[in-house]
C-alpha cells in the first residue's frame, strides 16, 4: 500500500466509475481503523502516507485507564548491536519487533539512565559536569522531547501522567549529604514552563531509591523503607515516620516503590532473586504492612517498575498472578513466584528475549 497507490471504485450518482486513492478515506474511518491496530501496526499505518501519518488515535482517559491496569508491560531489551537498535517484545501476541531509535535521537539510548515510565513514554536523563539532562522517549512512535537541564544531580525523578498531558508535572530529587547536615533538594516541572521550580527542605532524608505519583504526592523511598512525600498543591515536603520498619538484616537486596490502584507497595528482592518481601502503606497509621500474597496481581521490577491486575477469565495471564517479575542488565529476565517460593527464568510469558543479554527495560503500551 505504501509503494504504488491503489484505487477504489466508489458510486456518486453521477460518477458511478469513479476512481479514488485509498488516502482519500474519510477521516472518521480512518480514526476507527487506527484505533483498532495494535501499536506497531500504527507506526505502519502512519507511514502509508502524509495524510494517514496526520491521523491521531483518540484518546479515551477513562478506558484507558481500565486498560492499562490489565496490560501486560513489553519487554524492551538492548543487545549488542548497532548504535540505538533495539527489541520490543509483546507478551499478548508473543512477538518480537526490531526496532531503530530514529535519527531525531541525538544520544545513545543505552548509555543514559532510566528513571521512569509511563504511558508509553521513558523518562531518560544524562549527568554531566553541569548538572543533569532529562529526555523523553516513546519507544513505539520513536519520539524525543528534550526537557531543561538542571543544574545539579538527581537520586530520583519521575512524572504524574502521561508526558502529552498538560496536567503533566516532573518531578527530580536530590538530597546532598555533608558532615554537618542533610537536605533534600526538589525541583518540578510543567510542558510549557522554561525553567524547573526549585524548592529545599532541611529535612534530613538520603540513599533514596526510588520516586512514584500518588494521588497529588510524590513519594521517595529509601533502601530501608523510609518514606518521603512531596504534596504538589502544597508545595510541602515531610519524611514518614514508619513503625513496622521495612528494613531486613541482609546487605545484598534491592528495593522497589510501586504505586498500585492508589496504594503504594514497597518490594524487597535479594540481589539473587531468592527470596522476596511485600509491604504496603496502611496511610491510617503510616505504617508498612507485611503482605503474603498479591491474590490476582503481578509485579514487574527493574529500573522501571509496573504493578498489573490479572484477568481471572483469561488462562494465560492466571498463570502470571501472585508472581514478581525482575529484570537487571546482562542477567536473564526471572520471576519469582510467592506461591512456590522459588525463581524461574521467565521465557514461556517473555520469549527467547528473556534470555538475552543487554539492557531490560519493562514499558508500558501507550493509550
Amino acid at each position: 500500500m505504501a509503494g504504488k497507490r491503489k484505487r477504489t471504485r466508489l458510486t456518486d450518482g453521477k460518477n458511478s466509475n469513479r476512481e479514488r486513492p485509498w488516502s482519500d478515506l474519510p477521516e472518521d474511518i480512518l480514526q476507527l481503523i487506527m484505533e483498532r491496530l495494535a501499536f506497531i501496526d500504527q507506526i505502519r499505518f502512519r507511514a502509508v502516507c502524509k495524510r494517514w501519518q496526520s491521523i491521531e488515535r483518540v484518546s479515551r482517559p477513562n478506558v484507558d485507564r481500565v486498560h492499562s491496569e490489565n496490560q501486560l508491560p513489553w519487554l524492551m531489551v538492548f543487545e549488542r548491536r548497532p548504535f540505538n537498535s533495539y527489541k520490543l517484545y509483546d507478551p499478548c501476541r508473543k512477538k518480537a519487533y526490531d526496532m531503530d531509535a530514529g535519527a531525531k535521537v541525538p544520544e545513545d539510548l543505552r548509555c543514559l539512565q532510566v528513571c521512569a515510565a509511563k504511558s508509553g513514554w521513558l523518562l531518560l536523563s544524562k549527568g554531566h559536569p553541569r548538572g543533569t539532562s532529562f529526555f523523553l522517549y516513546c519507544p513505539f512512535t520513536k519520539e524525543w522531547i528534550d526537557l531543561p537541564v538542571l543544574d545539579f544531580d538527581i537520586d530520583a525523578a519521575t512524572f504524574s501522567t502521561s508526558p502529552t498531558s498538560p496536567d503533566c508535572i516532573f518531578f527530580a530529587l536530590h538530597s546532598p549529604v555533608d558532615a554537618y547536615t542533610v537536605s533534600v533538594i526538589i525541583n518540578t516541572y510543567r510542558r510549557g514552563d522554561k525553567t524547573w521550580t526549585k524548592y529545599n527542605f532541611n529535612v534530613g532524608f538520603w540513599l533514596v531509591k526510588n520516586a512514584v505519583y500518588s494521588e497529588g504526592k510524590f513519594y521517595c523511598s529509601t533502601r530501608r523503607g523510609t518514606l518521603g512525600a512531596f504534596d504538589v498543591s502544597r508545595k510541602d515536603w515531610n519524611v514518614l515516620a514508619l513503625p513496622g520498619s521495612a528494613y531486613v538484616d541482609d546487605p545484598m537486596y534491592d528495593t522497589y516503590l510501586l504505586e498500585s490502584k492508589g496504594e503504594l507497595r514497597l518490594v524487597i528482592l535479594s540481589e539473587k532473586g531468592r527470596w522476596s518481601k511485600i509491604f504496603r502503606l496502611d496511610r491510617a497509621q503510616m505504617s508498612w504492612v507485611r503482605v503474603e500474597s498479591l491474590q490476582d496481581r503481578a509485579l514487574f521490577l527493574g529500573s522501571t517498575s509496573f504493578s498489573v491486575s490479572v484477568s481471572d477469565s483469561v488462562k494465560a495471564r492466571r498463570q502470571i498472578a501472585d508472581k514478581i517479575y525482575y529484570c537487571r542488565e546482562e542477567d536473564p529476565a526471572k520471576f519469582y513466584s510467592l506461591k512456590a517460593r522459588k525463581r524461574y527464568v521467565c521465557t514461556a510469558t517473555y520469549g527467547c528475549l528473556a534470555v538475552v543479554g543487554g539492557k531490560k527495560i519493562w514499558i508500558e503500551p501507550p493509550y
